[in-house]
Order: structure tokens, then C-alpha cells, then sequence
């Protein structure tokens, strides 16, 4: 649930300077609450847990689209951990190591997911402005030429 709001405030913040202190701040409440209803005696479990930690994924997306390289690369390093860190502190119980472990691994996955997702639409953006300063390009360059071709008639 903190991380939801750690979303909301991010994705209002029009500032890219605030992504990254926003993103690592919902991620480290997460890993503290996890940590203490880890070694705490009793565990919840429901889907306030699983919207819990696509939240921390949303957080890897966003920390790794809108904010500067490499501080968004090092909030998406801190958020990631902290979205597999929910599975076993709050869906399993102490004897259960297979399920903690498929659980991590199918969250880990998904951060993956959510990696290669922000690295693909930052290669799009990438590949439209490249095109966009061609286009420009070939433009200016035609209309040098026509302009030429006036100047000489």
C-alpha cells in the first residue's frame, strides 16, 4: 500500500529530480516493513502483498523511464530487491523454502519484464528522435539545394 502512494506521488511529480528519491523511499519503507514481519512472529498473506509488489515493479518502470540514467538505474536497483523481499516475509511460512524460492523467482521475472520494458521504450525514443533529426536534416538539405538552384537562375 505504501508503495501505491510512493506510485501516485511519483507519477503527479512532473519533476524527473523527484522520481528517484520517491522510488527509493516507497522501496525502503517496503523492505522495512517486510523485514520486520519477516523475523515478526506472525505473517499476512492476501493480495495487498501482490499489489504491494507490483507496485515496487511500477516503481522499477517508472524510476528507469522518467528519471535521469543513471540515479533511475540505482532506485530500480534498490526497488527491485525490495519487490522479491515481500514473497517470503509475507506470503509463506517458515517451512515452505520451495514456495519462498518460486515466489522470488516469479517476481524476479517480473522486474525483469519490467526492465526490459523501460529499456525498450527508451530504445524507441531513442530510435524516433534519431529519425526526427534525419528527417530535419534531409529538409534542410533540400531546401539548401533549392535554394542554390534560385540563386544560379
Amino acid at each position: 500500500m505504501r508503495s501505491v502512494i510512493g506510485l501516485g506521488m511519483a507519477v503527479v511529480a512532473g519533476s524527473r529530480a523527484l522520481v528517484a528519491p520517491v522510488v527509493v523511499g516507497a522501496a525502503a519503507v517496503s523492505s522495512a516493513v517486510s523485514v520486520v514481519a519477516l523475523v515478526g512472529p506472525g505473517r499476512t498473506s492476501g493480495a495487498l502483498s501482490a499489489v504491494e509488489s507490483l507496485a515496487l515493479l511500477g516503481l522499477v518502470f517508472l524510476a528507469l523511464r522518467r528519471a535521469p540514467r543513471p540515479v533511475g538505474v540505482s532506485a530500480a536497483l534498490v526497488a527491485a530487491p525490495a519487490a522479491l523481499l515481500i514473497v517470503p516475509a509475507h506470503e509463506t511460512t517458515d517451512d515452505s523454502l520451495l514456495a519462498n524460492l518460486a515466489g522470488m523467482a516469479v517476481w524476479g521475472g517480473a522486474a525483469l519484464v519490467a526492465v526490459g520494458a523501460a529499456r525498450y521504450l527508451d530504445a524507441l525514443d531513442t530510435r524516433r528522435a534519431r529519425s526526427v533529426a534525419d528527417a530535419q536534416r534531409e529538409q534542410r538539405l533540400s531546401l539548401a539545394r533549392d535554394l542554390q538552384r534560385l540563386r544560379r537562375a
